[in-house]
């Protein structure tokens, strides 16, 4: 390893970019070194590391050389098969970290590494730093568009502020003054307290197009990218899952046993305010329990806002029927989720949401709030798309006690799920990255 120093209801669906045909792309015929740069990776367990590693085995097993550029944290661990570089980092919210790497240093690893092409996942300041060091050198660049930055300003107030704030950084020294013109009143009312959502929209906007091609995971990532260029494309490319990896799990083993015999409905996600949980929590308590008083809910991660949702399980009078296991290796989870006898997704900002997926895999029914995630959970088919919080307790209940409607649905979204491998996914990656490359 190689070291460097929520409302209540979901929003109606957006008025979605159309993505490229895919049928008109021609991958490289040649090897690449693809260096993946991202400030999310490793032990964090979220839809944006497994986005990269999952990319990273895909690319690997089509003969291509893969490196990831992250920030150093406790307990990362290499990508087999993949050159890791870890950049100096500080701690920042909860498990994520924030790195100090500049367009320099960045460069020295992409030719260190012999980079064709940079692909980078996120925009924060190792992303930031990797899509200036391509735009300075004409080096190729591709963006993922993972997360839905201006959706999460209402949740993490500080993402109004660190928006302006890495557009003047990535901006040092060459265009400092004009990017501080386009960001200090941003800067300014941030400091105050208040939201930015048209001048953050702004910002984003300029860092896009930075990239040669921007990937988004789903159609309704896509829908929520500020402008770019005008000629740059969109490519709608879902991330796949990571291959399956290691022996049964003990623990995984221990849980099962835990839960024989109980209806399960499983939620995976960090315990924090832009998932939702609370709306799942009220539901089950509200809805669920009352009609089968022996499920249980079964909470898989972790999160600050974790013993809050722990006192407000023992207020509503349900904490016998809540099992939070904290956070815990993604093996586990492909180990639980076949026992589980539907996943719960209250979350209204997920713009792919992996672990539906991993669900659908084991053959697990989806209950999700989120009217923009339907395609992804077909509803009716491979589980529910529920109108608002009453009716994601209704839905819930109604897979607990209809065994049939449960099995049909697992059935048709573990069928959908077939065929779309790690190889798979790099193949449509690979797509993109000739239309920018060349073959």
């Amino acid at each position: 390893m190689l070291h460097l120093s929520a409302p209540a209801v979901s929003p109606p669906p957006p008025t979605l970019p159309a993505p490229a045909d895919f049928g008109a792309l021609t991958a490289p015929t040649r090897p690449l070194r693809v260096l993946q740069v991202t400030d999310n990776y490793t032990p964090n367990r979220d839809g944006v590391t497994t986005s990269v590693v999952s990319l990273a085995q895909g690319l690997t097993a089509l003969g291509h050389e893969v490196a990831v550029l992250a920030p150093r944290a406790r307990g990362t661990y290499p990508t087999p098969g993949t050159r890791t570089y870890l950049a100096p980092a500080i701690r920042a919210v909860g498990d994520y970290h924030l790195s100090w790497a500049t367009p320099r240093s960045v460069g020295a690893v992409a030719k260190d590494f012999g980079a064709d092409l940079v692909h980078v996942h996120t925009l924060g300041p190792l992303g930031l730093a990797a899509a200036t060091y391509s735009r300075r050198n004409g080096a190729a660049c591709v963006l993922t568009w993972h997360t839905d930055l201006l959706a999460y300003c209402s949740v993490y107030p500080a993402i109004n502020l660190a928006i302006p704030l890495s557009h003047i950084a990535w901006s040092f020294p060459r265009e400092l003054p004009r990017a501080w013109r386009s960001t200090r009143r941003s800067v300014g009312a941030a400091l105050r307290g208040r939201g930015q959502t048209e001048a953050n929209r702004r910002t984003l906007a300029e860092a896009l197009a930075y990239f040669d091609h921007v990937i988004a995971p789903s159609r309704k990532a896509a829908g929520t990218l500020p402008c770019g260029r005008g000629d740059q494309a969109v490519h709608v490319v879902p991330s796949a899952e990571t291959a399956v990896e290691g022996a049964p799990e003990p623990a995984a083993a221990a849980l099962v046993a835990t839960l024989a015999g109980r209806p399960v409905v499983a939620f995976v996600g960090r315990l924090s305010g832009e998932k939702n949980f609370e709306t799942l929590l009220r539901a089950v308590a509200r809805d669920l329990l009352p009609h089968c008083p022996d499920a249980i809910l079964l909470t898989v991660g972790d999160g600050p806002l974790r013993r809050g949702f722990e006192a407000l399980a023992a207020e509503l009078g349900v904490a016998d029927s809540v099992l939070f296991t904290g956070a815990v290796p993604n093996a586990v989870v492909r180990q639980v989720l076949p026992h589980c006898t539907l996943l719960a997704q209250p979350s209204l900002t997920e713009t792919q949401g992996l672990v539906l997926a991993e669900a659908a895999a084991a053959g697990v029914p989806a209950v999700v709030l989120d009217r923009t995630l339907d395609g992804i959970v077909e509803h009716g088919v491979t589980g529910y798309v529920a109108d608002d919080d009453a009716d994601l307790g209704r839905r819930m209940t109604e897979l607990v006690l209809s065994p049939e409607t449960r099995d049909r649905m697992g059935a048709r979204a573990r069928a959908a799920t077939e065929g779309y491998s790690s190889e798979r996914f790099a193949e449509r990656v690979l797509g993109v990255y000739g239309e920018v490359v060349g073959g």
